[in-house]
């Protein structure tokens, strides 16, 4: 028999099987090729026979008919055999070329994987919180080379960037470093014995660039001093909104980094033992501090069962964002508002120097305590292994510093501007934070007598004996 197109389409039904199933495999040959029709499914496939000398007759497959057609597996028949007169195995050549393909593909994989890819592999082998950071920068300063091939990136190119990007020095110089160990990553991703990138292009460009400019910047040591923190706050008041005041407050009260103070959470916070916990921190550990009666007046006057305000109350986030879906995002402008009133230049960073400095200056505190309310890791075997005190045990401090700053000047009055019009109005726990364990608006509680909220509700009477005595 012709094993032919006419002979197909009359032993093949609509389905693409044969009409009548066979039993067992089935197998027909003419003209170099054969069809193999499978039992029990009626499949059809083309193959074809053939041997190379000293070896046993070997059985090569062509396709599945019909999405291998008669003159396709004809061609292929014809190229077997033509390998077989040669003395070579097909099957073994067929996975020769597999894998000259495959490699072929590797090699074009590394040509055109972009930088963003890049970044993705070097971000994913560290914490959430750096793949954040890593990528908001090179975004930043770089966007224009994230969708670009790696290896097209030029050193001429990156070092343009930078000086496009110089004015903000100490950003372009971050974005370089970030960008310098995604880099260096590169280097050491190899496929096939061909590595992606052979040199750091970022390391090329700064030799382009002068000295000066690529020299690190010099940290930052600023801090708002004692004498302008009565001014600092009272800038707060009048120039914040309660979220954005309330969390940066909290950051000079605690030290807290602003991300940390930011991603606050209500499940993180204990009233009954008054203590919080920040998680994802910067050193991976979650860092429980105390409050003081001054944070817990502030964090209780923020719960959504006792603050009447619910725009500013969020049943996950303590400092929950405009639209209340998020946490707090970012409060720039608002700050620059404070600024420009008080004359004081600061990052949210100073509040957490100002914090460290405090508690040195004023509280005479050693550096293992003060790292212990900052975080930070342990700098010895000492601090790493045996100094493990507890947030209750700092309760005393964070106490006294909060009572020493709300003692830096008379908060009941604001320089003729944001006036009020009563004592209760003056004072300061009316400006941040509203008594809302009574209905009453006139029980508000001034700063410095905090402790009598913490402790227990006064009475209108009472309250009003405390602020006759405050100047108005």
């Amino acid at each position: 028999m012709r094993i032919t197109k006419t002979w197909l389409s009359n032993y093949v039904g609509s389905n693409n099987k044969a009409k009548t199933i066979p039993e067992k495999d089935t197998f027909y040959r003419s003209e170099g090729i054969g069809v193999k029709v499978a039992a029990k499914t009626g499949t059809l496939t083309f193959f074809v026979e053939g041997r190379i000398k000293g070896s046993s007759n070997k059985r090569v497959s062509l396709g599945q008919y019909p999405l291998v057609s008669l003159d396709e597996a004809k061609n292929k028949a014809h190229e077997i055999k033509k390998l077989l007169t040669e003395g070579k195995d097909p099957r073994k050549e067929n996975e020769s070329i597999k894998e000259t393909n495959r490699k072929a593909q590797a090699h074009t994989g590394l040509m055109e994987l972009k930088l963003s890819d890049l970044i993705d592999r070097y971000c994913d082998l560290r914490s959430s919180k750096t793949g954040k950071d890593y990528r908001y920068i090179l975004n930043l300063v770089f966007a224009e080379f994230i969708n670009k091939p790696v290896r097209s990136i030029k050193p001429e190119d990156i070092a343009r960037r930078f000086n496009e990007y110089k004015d903000r020095k100490a950003t372009a110089q971050k974005a370089m470093r970030y960008l310098r160990a995604i880099f260096t990553h590169g280097t050491k991703i190899e496929v096939d014995g061909e590595i992606l990138l052979t040199k750091n292009a970022v390391s090329t460009a700064e030799t382009m660039l002068p000295k000066d400019d690529t020299r690190p910047v010099p940290p930052r040591d600023s801090f708002i001093p004692q004498e302008r923190i009565f001014d600092f706050v009272r800038g707060l008041i009048t120039e914040c909104q309660p979220s954005a005041r309330d969390c940066t407050l909290l950051q000079l009260l605690t030290g807290l980094r602003d991300s940390e103070a930011k991603q606050l959470k209500w499940a993180n916070i204990d009233f009954d033992k008054m203590t919080f916990t920040a998680t994802d921190t910067k050193n991976r550990k979650d860092h429980t501090l105390p409050m003081s009666s001054l944070t817990y007046a502030m964090l209780l006057s923020r719960r959504q069962d006792i603050n009447p305000d619910k725009k500013i109350t969020n049943d996950t986030w303590v400092f929950p964002a405009r639209g209340n879906k998020s946490h707090l995002g970012d409060i720039r402008k608002q700050l620059v508002k404070v600024i420009r009133k008080t004359g004081i230049e600061f990052i949210p960073h100073d509040l957490r120097r100002t914090f460290a400095t405090l508690l040195e200056g004023e509280l005479k505190l050693n550096t293992g305590v003060i790292s212990r309310f900052l975080n930070h890791a342990p700098a010895n075997v000492t601090e790493k292994h045996y100094m493990k005190a507890k947030a209750s045990n700092l309760s005393g401090e964070a106490n006294t510093l909060a009572l020493f700053i709300s003692s830096l000047g008379d908060y009941t009055s604001d320089n003729g501007v944001g006036q009020w019009t009563s004592p209760h109005e003056h004072s300061i726990e009316k400006a941040l934070y509203t008594n809302m364990l009574n209905e009453s608006k006139n029980n508000t509680i001034d700063w410095s007598y905090i402790l009598y909220q913490v402790q227990g509700n006064l009475s209108p009477e009472e309250l009003d004996k405390i602020l006759s005595t405050r100047t108005t």
